[in-house]
């Protein structure tokens, strides 16, 4: 069940981002995650990747080595002399300790990814947010919608909450289509439950994806308030400019063209997404900024539902 959480951002606890966890806090929150804590799809990542590839590493490492051992022996009974038998030692130490440094790098690796994870999940348990470092792939509208069949996607590091009634999800979101060819975007999804035309804002940075710039006009294309670098589009088809740009209120542009995060967006098929450049699940600042967003999308969203059929007609935009 996702909670409901308080409309302040300033009320987040920031610190256990960058708090690092001890070795035993870090076991402690795998254990929680081995018992369907964080989700089944957690549960079953933690149980089951890291122990394949140390499996894998293992058994390679050993099979080469029996080889050597064995190469060695029957070469030394054959009548090998001394110089042969400490060659063939020699290249089986190398074999040893060459993949039992592997064996140990991949131990750490696993360790420090499993460290960032439990920092998430610390943060998440601090604001009393739902967190899934591993999460069964979903579906989204807009860019999130995979426009041809992926032969592989995951979804990762999601964190939900409820804003003032609308649910929302920050998660990382990962497709791959065959060689050459993949998706990767963290985005921020809030569910709206106000009937929306469609909407795209392009912050004017170079970040994908892109709002398409061809189905509608640019209602800021005359804003003499803008500025005229990293100038930022809102696209809407004709008729729906008044709507559009009263949703994407000035305060709203302003989180999202932020000069340390700034974000694409949309408002698409009851959902409004924001995509992020920074992918860095544990960046303070890149989660003030999404849950600022997500908190401003909710007063916005609230402010329309409250309103008369009617009070915000369409117009020739």
């Amino acid at each position: 069940m996702v909670t409901v959480w308080r409309m302040d951002p300033s009320t987040v606890d920031y610190a256990p981002l960058t708090a690092r966890p001890s070795p035993a806090e870090a076991d402690a929150v795998r254990r929680e995650a081995l018992a369907g804590a964080f989700g089944k799809k957690t549960a079953t990542e933690v149980r089951g990747a890291a122990g394949n590839r140390r499996i894998a590493v293992g058994l390679v490492g050993g099979f080469l080595t029996l080889i050597f051992v064995i190469v060695t022996i029957v070469h030394g009974a054959q009548g090998g002399d001394i110089g042969d038998w400490l060659a063939g030692l020699f290249c089986t130490g190398i074999v040893v300790l060459g993949f039992g440094s592997l064996y140990v790098l991949f131990v750490l690796k696993d360790h420090r990814g499993w460290r960032r994870s439990a920092q998430l999940i610390a943060f998440a348990q601090a604001n009393e947010f739902d967190v899934q470092p591993a999460a069964t792939p979903r579906s989204r509208p807009g860019a999130l919608r995979p426009h041809s069949n992926p032969q592989y996607q995951s979804l990762s590091d999601l964190v939900e909450w409820d804003q003032g009634g609308r649910p929302v999800e920050v998660a990382t979101c990962y497709r791959s289509f065959g060689k050459n060819s993949s998706f990767t975007v963290r985005y921020l999804g809030v569910r709206l439950d106000i009937d929306l035309p469609r909407v795209s804002f392009d912050c004017g940075r170079s970040i994908y994806p892109q709002g398409d710039p061809h189905f509608g006009t640019d209602v800021l294309a005359d804003d003499p308030t803008l500025p005229s670098r990293h100038r930022p589009r809102l696209i809407c088809r004709p008729g729906t400019g008044r709507v559009a740009r009263e949703f994407f209120t000035d305060a709203l542009i302003g989180v999202l063209t932020n000069e340390s995060h700034p974000a694409n967006a949309e408002v698409v098929d009851g959902w409004f997404l924001a995509y992020y450049r920074s992918r860095d699940i544990l960046d303070p600042a890149l989660w003030r900024r999404m849950i600022e967003t997500a908190a401003l999308v909710a007063t916005i969203t609230a402010e329309f539902h409250n309103r008369q059929p009617g009070s915000a007609p369409a117009d020739p935009v």
